[in-house]
């Protein structure tokens, strides 16, 4: 059956090279030269489509091979950290392993000890994502400006001692923070965010600081925070003034990324430990329980969102 089908085919492409045969000898000489015109064309036409082929798979390899060298470029950035940096971030690793860190469930009701949490720093800093990255481990890549405020709970559980952080994460607009002064009242710890990329965010740094020192009724304690790491090559703020500044007027500095999950983790453990260290162990919570009521109950950290506190202006609500 084979052989019958192959003589078959033969015998059909001999029958079609005869029909061609047969139609050119019936062609006068101008038909023929515009025939072959005709052949010429398509054979230069099928080169072409070739040779654009080619070109644009040359193209496609060349940006390829762009961003391959611009992922290489930023890696190498990091790999070229000074040896002050590598030795600063390598301590703090070391610190944070000391404890056992445990993340709770939400609705876990036990805790120990409630403490406000307030991330402060002019808008477009990251103060949103460096949140959202340090609680759910997610990221947004879409900017949207936080309207006026959001609270979340973070409970987590250090050693043998449970601790709830209410973590407010505030619009960087000066008119809302004018208007919403009850939120810096009994801060705990407020986190002062800027963006590497930035020195004017740097630069009012000075200006938080001293909104919350003058509104809130509370010793708060400042953390210095320098995000957008991953941007180094744009940098306009240099990792050695960000620690000089932050050593020299707060209890903690870090820079983070939360694109790429740098440091973050070590931000809100250190959150802990410091609370941990600091606020719990200082005090006979075990002898002492009315001292755990009144964090629990939330009159020192607490603020209520239908109370009067918060401006009977509503317009002092939300920001843009």
């Amino acid at each position: 059956m084979e052989d019958s089908s192959q003589n078959t085919n033969t015998n059909s492409e001999i029958e079609k090279d005869d029909k061609n045969l047969s139609e050119n000898n019936n062609l006068n000489d101008d038909e023929k030269v515009k025939k072959n015109e005709i052949k010429e064309g398509e054979e230069k036409m099928g080169e072409k489509n070739n040779n654009e082929d080619k070109d644009s798979h040359i193209k496609n390899n060349i940006i390829d091979n762009n961003n391959k060298n611009e992922k290489f470029e930023n890696k190498t950035v990091k790999q070229e950290q000074s040896e002050d940096e590598i030795k600063y971030n390598n301590e703090l690793t070391e610190k944070v392993g000391k404890y056992n860190i445990e993340k709770m469930p939400d609705n876990y009701d036990k805790e120990n000890a409630n403490f406000k949490v307030l991330f402060l720093g002019d808008p477009g800093v990251g103060k949103s994502s460096l949140v959202l990255r340090g609680i759910t481990k997610k990221y947004n890549s879409l900017y949207k400006p936080t309207v006026g405020f959001d609270l979340l709970n973070h409970i987590v559980k250090i050693n043998d001692k449970v601790i709830k952080l209410q973590i407010w994460d505030t619009c960087g607009q000066e008119e809302f923070s004018m208007c919403n002064q009850s939120l810096f009242k009994n801060v705990t710890i407020a986190i002062m965010v800027y963006s590497i990329i930035k020195k004017e965010t740097f630069e009012n740094i000075k200006k938080w600081v001293s909104r919350v020192k003058d509104l809130s009724k509370e010793n708060s304690i400042f953390f210095l925070v320098g995000n957008k790491s991953d941007l180094d090559s744009q940098r306009e703020v240099t990792f050695s003034e960000g620690k000089t500044y932050g050593n020299e007027n707060f209890k903690f500095f870090v820079e983070t990324s939360s694109k790429s999950e740098y440091n973050v983790d070590i931000l809100f453990k250190e959150i802990v430990i410091y609370l941990y260290e600091n606020k719990i162990r200082t005090e006979s919570y075990e002898e002492d329980d009315s001292k755990i009521g009144e964090y629990i109950d939330g009159s020192q950290s607490t603020i209520n969102l239908n109370s009067q506190d918060l401006g009977s202006d509503k317009k002092c609500l939300r920001c843009c």
